[in-house]
């Protein structure tokens, strides 16, 4: 009688653990008061007929861990005390039920192999040690990644994360079996397969990890980076430049525009007007190096972020491009520009575009209006 009130500390000190935990990870319907009262009603009401039922438990108090299905029974109070949706409640029961059975059934293999005190109170002085132990580290990550992770998934994702974690639950439950019933050749081949299972599922949510990530990146690929000539476009060139301000690293911001560059479309055709502007990019691109970035924001303008290099540089360097740019004798008309030096010019994105675009129309007006585009 007393190794079994001894197991039944064990079942209530976990079931403690799990009910605090699920209740401080989900969003309350009620007042904590009203929330507290009437859980704790409706747990009394399931407790007694589920510890009749445990303590008459096939061989109760060897470490079977058959009790844990009555812990099931509270997700009738908790789907009606909280808001998160039934597969998120799922979810995270079955996080907090892997947590504390692992622990319990650690417990309860390593009792076997030390004799402190009777066998139940062993399991249960070490269940508290390994609770104070960890407890702070799995709420925090409960807190900070599981809850965040799980907000962000869509239902079906979060359909597909429930039958994974009840799995693995389930995977873990018969694993435990197969040791405390070490003689069943039947139960620990059901291991096993329960083992196989486990290992499938985890690679399969990992290919979907790795696929999902691809396709993130290639939409980022898409959103910052320009198709024609694989320059970073204006949504990362607002990005960097706003990082930069914020780390106070002095930059140039080279605003460049291609003169007369209808003139190549009309006359060549669009063609070979986008030969001529990926031409002029990856020139460009060459030039800057590693000193910076180089951006299109538009049809022909362009702007380049230097860092720790001389502006003076890139723009004696742009006025020695070749006369003409393939085989065909297409001829480079030149380009505009403008700089603007932060912090010198300003303190954000907007100044600098302001200051940079001024100066490179001034640029554009000293030089004559048309340009021959004789072949």
């Amino acid at each position: 009688m007393i190794e079994a009130f001894a197991m039944l500390l064990n079942i209530l000190e976990m079931l403690i653990v799990n009910l605090f935990l699920i209740d401080q990870c989900s969003e309350k319907k009620y007042s904590a008061t009203k929330t507290y009262s009437i859980f704790t009603l409706l747990a009394i009401v399931l407790l007694i007929p589920s510890s009749l039922i445990v303590f008459h438990l096939p061989n109760f108090g060897n470490g079977n861990g058959l009790f844990i299905f009555c812990g099931f029974l509270f997700v009738i109070p908790i789907k009606l005390l909280y808001k998160n949706s039934f597969a998120k409640i799922v979810c995270l029961g079955s996080m907090v039920w892997i947590y504390t059975f692992l622990l319990f059934s650690i417990s309860v293999h390593v009792s076997h192999l030390i004799e402190w005190f009777p066998y139940t109170y062993t399991v249960f002085v070490i269940q508290t040690t390994f609770y104070l132990l960890s407890f702070t580290w799995f709420y925090k990550k409960l807190k900070l990644d599981f809850l965040v992770t799980i907000s962000r998934l869509n239902d079906e994702e979060t359909r597909s994360l429930m039958w994974m974690s009840i799995i693995w639950f389930c995977g873990i439950f018969i694993i435990n079996l197969s040791f405390v019933y070490w003689q069943s050749n039947i139960l620990r081949i059901v291991a096993l397969g329960a083992f196989a299972v486990c290992a499938y599922c985890f690679n399969l949510s990992t290919y979907h990890v790795i696929k999902k990530n691809h396709q993130i990146v290639s939409l980022e690929q898409m959103a910052y980076h320009d198709n024609l000539t694989q320059l970073r476009t204006r949504s990362l060139l607002t990005k960097d430049v706003d990082q930069l301000i914020s780390r106070g690293i002095s930059f140039s911001f080279v605003f460049m525009d291609l003169d007369n560059f209808k003139q190549i479309n009309d006359r060549y055709g669009h063609s070979t007007g986008d030969e001529y502007l990926s031409f002029f990019a990856q020139e460009t691109k060459k030039i800057i190096g590693n000193n910076g970035g180089f951006y299109r924001i538009a049809g022909d303008e362009f702007i380049g972020i230097l860092i720790d290099s001389d502006e003076q540089e890139l723009v004696a360097k742009l006025g020695e491009f070749p006369k003409t740019i393939n085989d065909a004798h297409v001829p480079f008309l030149g380009v505009s520009y403008g700089v603007s030096i932060f912090p010198t010019d300003g303190a954000t994105y907007e100044q600098l575009m302001e200051i940079a675009d001024a100066r490179m129309y001034a640029h554009k007006k000293e030089k004559p209006v048309n340009y021959s585009t004789g072949a």
